[in-house]
């Protein structure tokens, strides 16, 4: 295997580095100018860890291995011209609901290594014949063409410079303070925007005082603790009372064995009205108005799914698209480019906190943000199960569940349940263990209500797949 400077190092980007080249309006070529451009999509989810220090990180392998299978989400976006890159060719069937819903079409190159412990893009640095496929792709065309990574590392940059395309998004250094949860408060608090209770502790001592402070009172209050990178709820300990401390506080020991264990943020855990999501697009002359605000579904501190559209009120709404053009603002001012998925909340009392954090990256929201125009349908829900079962699940048997079920999305009606991965499922490792995936999907409707409905039913669905080669049931459970 090749390293990353051995696979064909000498060649460099035909049109310079992406931070001289305009960035272009992805949200306009992907809405409404569809043959504009050339895009090369690379789902490589789990770029986190290449963020923070991972030495201060608990690992679960198998849930990482889940993770690193969840390459096919851009197929939804991909367009004719574009490149999808995948850990594994993906399933035919897959691959024909697109066709029928009117999506995919692109091309897709696949590594030549499917190793569950390594990224993704770390396996096509390996992978000569990819680059070439890649090389010839970008030079087929003087336009030049973009690769569009879920959030851009140093690979990410090594890749678009290997392959000679631009890097769609902000260098990774920039990207990488922008991802840090501190970062987010302090740039809310610079602009003046209210923020939930909170302090910045720099020792775990700080962090044992400062959640004596803040849990105190007539009511104790739940408490949260984040480590400044992480996402899906990776390095975010909920703490609702001293013994739960210790314990959070024990852990952490562990993990940073005696080193200096840098920053956390301890905050209040609020009683909220609604959590929500907006997405922005900054490029070189500042930001472009939200193009995307959701409702979010969550669970403790992991998203489990979102409604598109959000039910805010038309003032709340006007609120978070003036607060989101003054953060675009700000990211610009700090070199950040490309798409930045910022969660918010409202309190109890109504107060709007326009951020909770900022992924300076996409989201999984962010590749489902244009499916509900594509549908045309009025309302959308999406998310995902986290799914354990005795066996593999192939894709087809759950097409033929929602068949059954009376389930599947129906296009003429607008109405209906589509999962929208395949790759991610439950599949057996072959090391003895229960399989486990997770199941991605979009409840599609009129209204509000039938959604609920059909996302009801859908769960309940789901929860009665029986394992035929056993007599356990498979199991659902909140996405982590």
């Amino acid at each position: 295997m090749m390293s990353a400077s051995d696979a064909g190092g000498e060649r460099g980007p035909r049109t310079g580095a992406a931070s001289v080249v305009s960035q272009p309006d992805l949200v306009r070529w992907l809405r409404t100018d569809r043959h504009q451009g050339r895009l090369i999509w690379l789902c490589n989810i789990g770029v986190e860890q290449h963020w923070r220090d991972s030495r201060y990180a608990l690992v679960d392998h198998r849930e990482d291995e889940v993770v690193s299978r969840i390459a096919d989400l851009p197929l939804l976006l991909g367009r004719e011209q574009d490149v999808v890159l995948l850990r594994e060719h993906p399933d035919p069937l897959f691959l024909d609901l697109l066709k029928s819903l009117g999506l995919g079409g692109c091309k897709v190159v696949v590594a030549n290594s499917a190793s569950a412990h390594t990224c993704l893009t770390e396996l096509l640095l390996r992978d000569e014949s990819a680059i070439e496929e890649l090389r010839q792709y970008v030079e087929a065309s003087s336009e030049p063409a973009w690769l569009v990574p879920f959030g851009v590392s140093k690979w990410e940059e090594e890749l678009g410079r290997l392959i000679g395309a631009e890097v769609f998004g902000a260098p990774s250094d920039v990207g990488r303070k922008v991802n840090s949860k501190l970062e987010s408060r302090m740039l809310a608090m610079g602009l003046g925007m209210p923020v939930a209770t909170g302090e910045i502790c720099e020792s775990l001592e700080q962090v044992r005082a400062a959640w004596g402070r803040l849990a105190s009172g007539a009511t104790p209050r739940t408490v949260v603790i984040k480590q400044p990178h992480g996402a899906s709820g990776k390095g975010m300990y909920l703490v609702r009372s001293a013994t739960q401390l210790e314990a959070t506080l024990r852990l952490l020991e562990r993990v940073y064995e005696g080193r200096e264990t840098g920053p956390h943020l301890v905050e209040c855990w609020h009683e909220k009205l609604a959590d929500l999501n907006y997405q922005l697009q900054i490029g070189p002359s500042g930001p472009t108005p939200v193009f995307s605000l959701k409702s979010q579904l969550v669970e403790g501190v992991v998203y489990v799914g979102s409604v598109d559209p959000s039910a805010v009120s038309r003032e709340l709404e006007e609120a978070i698209r003036n607060a989101g053009q003054r953060i675009g603002a700000r990211l610009q001012s700090k070199g950040y480019r490309g798409i930045a998925s910022v969660d918010g909340m409202v309190l109890g009392d109504g107060t709007l906190i326009p951020i909770v954090e900022i992924n300076g990256r996409l989201s999984l929201s962010t590749y489902t943000s244009f499916l509900r125009d594509r549908l045309g349908c009025s309302v959308l829900l999406t998310g995902y199960h986290r799914l354990s079962a005795h066996r593999s699940i192939a894709y087809s048997e759950i097409l033929d569940l929602l068949s059954t079920a009376g389930l599947r999305y129906d296009r003429d009606l607008r109405r209906g349940v589509i999962v929208y991965s395949a790759s991610s499922l439950p599949r057996d490792s072959g090391k003895g263990h229960e399989c486990i995936g997770r199941a991605f999907f979009a409840v599609c409707a009129d209204n509000r209500a039938d959604v609920g409905h059909l996302h009801r039913r859908f769960q309940g669905t789901m929860a009665m797949l029986v394992d035929d080669s056993n007599s356990g049931v498979l199991r659902t459970g909140p996405q982590s």
